[in-house]
């Protein structure tokens, strides 16, 4: 018998890492369109945007269908002052009545752009108020095509999980979620499957369907 199980997933992080792209890759993975075609088009809301993606796994003897509900909101801050379209905080209070219960985080940032991995510390704080004692954090890294143009270091991730971690069992002492982290290429499409896996594996867990 297949169990259905449906979870929310909110991709955050600076304008430009990927993570629009992100989710068009997730949602058509299994499309024979190569993912650079798929990706090319892709123009960045500055609104939420909204993508329904499908799983299929097997765990502990049980076959599962995950639905994976992603919110992207945008990567633009009130601090930064663009007038030229919404803000990260104008649409999550705008579409606050829709973000009901995060399953999963994915903190998203270029590895190409140390910048942009450490203000994840903000992306962490702000999207915090949204999340529960079961969510779970992903640190996903886009560009691994461009790997030659690394700036984020082993170091600066083992760092930045910990920050995360320490951060959130601050915020909530009965947190019982995991921060775990992956690097990911919208063009070629390198671990993008790992990652739709590890999602549905986190929103399992958020849900108390595995241990």
């Amino acid at each position: 018998k297949v169990q259905r199980v449906t979870g929310y997933v909110v991709p955050v992080g600076n304008g430009a890492v990927g993570k629009s792209c992100l989710s068009i890759i997730l949602r058509d993975l299994e499309k024979s369109q190569s993912s650079g075609e798929r990706i090319a088009h892709v123009r960045k809301s500055m609104n939420m945007e909204f993508e329904f993606i499908t799983d299929r796994l097997k765990a502990n003897g049980q076959t599962y269908y995950i639905s994976q509900q992603l919110l992207t909101p945008p990567g633009q801050k009130d601090i930064e002052g663009d007038t030229t379209g919404r803000s990260f905080e104008q649409v999550m209070d705008i579409y606050r009545f829709m973000v009901r219960r995060i399953d999963v985080v994915l903190l998203a940032y270029s590895i190409t752009n140390l910048e942009s991995f450490q203000d994840l510390e903000f992306w962490v704080e702000k999207i915090d108020e949204y999340c529960g004692d079961s969510t779970h954090f992903v640190l996903v890294g886009t560009h691994l095509d461009e790997d030659h143009r690394r700036e984020v270091t082993e170091e600066n991730l083992s760092v930045g999980k910990e920050y995360i971690e320490s951060f959130v069992k601050n915020r909530r002492p009965g947190w019982r979620g995991k921060c775990l982290g992956i690097e990911v290429s919208n063009h070629s499409g390198d671990n993008i499957l790992q990652l739709k896996h590890m999602i549905s594996y986190g929103i399992l867990r958020a849900q108390k369907h595995l241990p």
